[in-house]
């Protein structure tokens, strides 16, 4: 297309190059041979508006290819317009399927939240089963201790004992949210015989020093967690006589006939002490 218009363009130039030839060889010829000066006049104009019109012609072709020109960069504008809008529309969709993913990532946390929350109701309920293993296996201990006991062998009797007051000591003073104030009253009185059984083993092994300790121990665990009501007096220092303040702990919820033991069990210390 652009090589037929060049072609064509350059014969239009050599037209008017003709023209004007002929014109210029016009104004050789001497002035008696020509028309006149009319004729001159005549002649210069007609090759001049036929110069023009050749001009114009070819000024013409030039705008007529300038147009093409111009609708060939108005179809690649066009096809930028395409790839642009392609793109936005490729952006759009990115970014609404980035907002999809959002969503399903929010509803992904949305059912971690639930899976947590269901989390939490079972290690709340498994928190529960294991303060109730825990009493159970303090149980057990004691029980184990009681045979001891029954067959005078005291030593493990106490070691039984005490074992089974280590185990209970946590849900008695670092109590987790999961022990009621029913159950942790209950974990009291059962820690509480413990630790005096372990005492009276002790006492029925001569163990004096260990006795005092593991009544004076029960003592000032309950007067550190503020269970003044629960004891009449407080242990003071290590003098032979401060188990004695263990008999007045008659207060201390604990089931029938154990205040009577530990006052036995503080009269005996007292005794074999001093």
């Amino acid at each position: 297309m652009r090589a037929t218009t060049s072609n064509f363009n350059d014969a239009r130039l050599s037209r008017l190059s003709r023209f004007q030839n002929n014109r210029y060889n016009s104004r050789k010829i001497p002035f008696g041979l020509r028309g006149g000066a009319a004729d001159v006049e005549g002649d210069g104009d007609a090759a001049s508006v036929e110069v023009d019109d050749e001009v114009k012609d070819v000024v013409d072709d030039d705008d007529d290819e300038g147009d093409n020109d111009d609708d060939d960069e108005d179809e690649g504008s066009g096809e930028v317009d395409e790839d642009e809008a392609s793109e936005t529309s490729s952006t759009a969709s990115s970014t609404n399927n980035g907002s999809d993913d959002n969503d399903d990532d929010n509803d992904d946390d949305e059912n971690k939240k639930i899976d947590n929350t269901d989390s939490d109701s079972s290690t709340s309920s498994t928190s529960s089963t294991s303060d109730a293993q825990v009493f159970s296996t303090a149980t057990a201990h004691r029980s184990l201790a009681k045979k001891y006991h029954d067959s005078k062998d005291y030593t493990q009797a106490a070691s039984s004992f005490s074992k089974a007051g280590s185990i209970l000591a946590p849900l008695v003073f670092f109590p987790p949210p999961s022990v009621t104030s029913s159950s942790r009253q209950t974990y009291l009185e059962e820690y509480s015989i413990c630790k005096i059984h372990e005492a009276l083993c002790l006492i029925k092994i001569e163990d004096y020093e260990a006795a005092k300790a593991a009544s004076t121990k029960l003592g000032k665990q309950l007067e550190k967690k503020k269970m003044q009501k629960q004891i009449a007096s407080v242990l003071q220092g290590a003098n032979k006589g401060s188990v004695m303040g263990m008999a007045m702990m008659a207060g201390v919820p604990m089931q029938e006939g154990t205040a009577e033991r530990l006052v036995k069990v503080a009269n005996m210390v007292t005794e074999k002490v001093s």
